[in-house]
């Protein structure tokens, strides 16, 4: 009996490891306050682990989707103030690196699994917030009806100032 108890701790900590290596591979930080062995074994109910699971994704993901919102004004303003393409080329390599962190938060929503959460209000919370966070990346035009998210909306935008700022140095 000790020995297949073991077993599935080894299984465990293989399956930790595992998660931490994607999460690490989407660009998160990697979790590095995960349970040893032995203090998997001593730990208590998966009521804290939620706490630590898809809710502090999702609370990740709300803090780089309001830091993304943040930096665009700042590259608007590098590309207004760039006078030479080495500093236009500076402020485009700050605009694909918003363009990478959308691609990342997007791949952080797709990670998130809401089904670990037990509790079912905290659940419903939870699958509200991580619809908040794809809308706000989501770029869905059709037609005449305009469906972007804000933080899509601003990066789109600020390709085109991009755009113009390179065709009118030139």
């Amino acid at each position: 009996m000790a020995d297949s108890l073991s077993e599935v701790e080894k299984l465990k900590a293989e399956r930790r490891a595992a998660n931490a290596a994607k999460r690490a591979a989407a660009g998160e930080d990697a979790d590095t306050s995960a349970p040893t062995d032995e203090a998997a074994s001593t730990s208590p109910a998966p009521a804290t682990t939620t706490n630590q699971g898809p809710v502090a994704q999702i609370d990740k993901a709300e803090a780089k989707a309001e830091a993304l919102m943040s930096e665009i004004p700042e590259v608007i303003s590098l590309i207004g103030a760039a006078a030479d393409s080495a500093a236009l080329d500076a402020a485009a390599m700050k605009q694909a690196a918003i363009s990478a962190g959308l691609g990342q938060l997007t791949a952080m929503m797709d990670a998130i699994d809401i089904g670990e959460i037990e509790d079912d209000e905290m659940r419903s919370a939870a699958r509200v917030r991580r619809k908040a966070i794809n809308k706000r990346v989501a770029l869905a035009s059709s037609g005449d009806v305009e469906v972007d998210g804000d933080l899509a909306a601003a990066n789109a935008a600020l390709k085109k100032t991009l755009l113009a700022a390179r065709s009118a140095l030139k």
